[in-house]
């Protein structure tokens, strides 16, 4: 069980990192996963250097409206056709609020750009808030870069995790299933051992019935024996009796004609 458990939290490590290697894959190709309300992004130019450099890793929280100031740094959906739907990430150079609807608009700005951006942002467009950037982001943003041709993807990381879980998988399969089935078939049958088990209560049964036929036959002979000895002394002692009134008998005959010649 100790092979099956230590298989098992392998295969749920493997399972984590192609978990996250799909996470990382799905940020190099420009998709933005969110997790409990945060997104990890990659930064796609140096508008924003030095604070933040191309191939970056960026972590953004989605806040409330009121929890954005200018100066904040945000992530945003332009209405630009050049971004044509990509994420932006630049920082809140104004704060204008209609007079007639009482909205918010959020003007950027790049800090490496001179100008303004062109098209306002509302708070609907907003995705999240920098709230820092990811260690060693930079050299695995490259890395994903890199990576981000599909095939290259699957054969570099995927195919090798695949190949690890399948391992993985038959390894437990071979200690369940093949191993087991060895072992039952190394196990004596169970009507095998009930058949001994009643051969063996048959045999000890007739020699118990063998022992005590031979105890009450000796005991038997022995009550005979002792039979026999009683009825030898009960005929010697009617023998020795008849013997004596046959001689008392002999005796008062002689002293009868003695006592009458005397008178």
């Amino acid at each position: 069980m100790k092979n099956v458990r230590s298989f098992v939290m392998e295969i749920l490590l493997t399972l984590l990192i192609l978990v996250l290697s799909g996470f990382l894959f799905a940020i190099a190709r420009g998709y933005h996963p969110t997790v409990a309300g945060y997104q990890v992004l990659r930064v796609l130019s140096g508008s924003m250097s030095p604070v933040l450099e191309e191939n970056d890793l960026i972590l953004i929280r989605r806040v409330a409206e009121d929890q954005l100031d200018e100066g904040d740094i945000i992530t945003f959906l332009s209405d630009d056709p050049y971004l044509s739907g990509i994420y932006n990430t630049h920082r809140i150079h104004r704060i204008v609020i209609s007079e007639e609807t009482g909205e918010k608009s959020y003007i950027t700005k790049g800090d490496v750009n001179e100008m303004e951006d062109f098209y306002p942002v509302s708070y609907e467009q907003i995705a999240g808030k920098y709230i820092t950037t990811l260690p060693y982001g930079n050299t695995l943003g490259k890395a994903l870069s890199a990576m981000a041709g599909s095939k290259v993807f699957f054969f570099v990381i995927m195919l090798p995790l695949m190949l690890c879980l399948l391992s993985y998988l038959w390894q437990i399969f071979f200690i369940l299933v093949i191993e087991r089935t060895e072992e039952d078939a190394d196990l004596p049958d169970e009507g095998e051992g009930k058949a001994e088990d009643t051969d063996k209560s048959k045999t000890e049964g007739k020699d118990e019935d063998k022992t005590e036929s031979k105890a009450k036959g000796k005991d038997g002979e022995k009550t005979g024996d002792k039979a026999e000895d009683q009825d030898r002394k009960n005929t010697e002692s009617k023998t020795e009796n008849k013997n004596k009134e046959n001689t008392e008998n002999k005796d008062e005959k002689t002293t009868a004609p003695r006592r009458a010649a005397g008178k």
